[in-house]
């Protein structure tokens, strides 16, 4: 849960910023890297992107994979809001 606050806080300095600048791009390029960029390493991490029988999934201890399932969700959670305010923001400024 405070990885989700701190990246809608995240998402607030992004929006004040580009208001302030009166820049809607601006936001919208920050949140679509920050979103997708912590989609794919979360992604990363899980090991999705791997093949299933791949010999260094077998060799690691439960407690190493747990941390990184950790460290995964954190930053999924991280970057859910900007995910979020992306989708909305494409679909108010398109």
């Amino acid at each position: 849960m405070k990885s989700f606050i701190l990246g809608f806080l995240l998402l607030i300095v992004a929006f004040l910023t580009s208001w302030l600048i009166t820049s809607a791009e601006l936001f919208l390029i920050i949140t679509a890297i920050i979103g997708v960029g912590g989609l794919l390493v979360s992604g990363l991490l899980l090991g999705t992107f791997q093949w299933r029988n791949d010999p260094n999934h077998f060799q690691e201890d439960q407690s190493t994979r747990n941390k990184r399932s950790s460290w995964a969700t954190s930053l999924f959670l991280f970057s859910f809001p900007h995910l979020i305010a992306v989708f909305v923001g494409l679909y108010l400024y398109v």
